[in-house]
C-alpha cells in the first residue's frame, strides 16, 4: 500500500482493473490473497501493474495503518466486494485443499 505523502485512498470497482487484477493474480496461483499495485497512464487510459505483494503484509481490515486510512478518507473496506468475508472464504478453501 502506498502510504506517500500526499497519497489519497477511495474505493474503485472499475471493471478493467478488476479483470486485470484478476488475470494478474493468475500468475500466483498458490497465493491465496495477492496485494497488487495498478496504475492507469494518463494519456492513454492503459493499465499496468506494477507491483505484486506476494509475501503478505496486504491485509488493511483492521490493521492500524488500514483503519487509518479507512478513518481518514472515510470508507470502509469491507463494503467493497464483502471483502472480509470473501477474503475468510478464499482463505478457508485454500487450507481445506492443502489439507487434504
Amino acid at each position: 500500500m502506498s502510504s506517500g505523502k500526499g497519497c489519497t485512498f477511495t474505493l474503485d470497482d472499475d471493471p478493467e482493473v478488476v479483470a486485470l487484477a484478476e488475470r494478474a493474480h493468475a500468475a500466483f496461483p498458490r497465493v491465496p490473497l495477492l496485494g497488487l499495485d495498478i496504475v492507469r497512464d494518463a494519456d492513454t487510459g492503459a493499465l499496468f501493474v506494477i507491483e505484486a505483494n506476494s509475501l503478505g503484509l496486504t491485509w488493511h481490515f483492521s490493521t492500524p495503518k488500514g483503519l487509518g486510512f479507512q478513518k481518514q478518507f472515510g470508507f470502509d473496506l469491507n463494503a467493497q466486494f464483502d471483502g472480509r468475508r470473501k477474503a475468510a472464504r478464499v482463505l478457508a478453501r485454500v487450507c481445506a485443499e492443502h489439507a487434504s
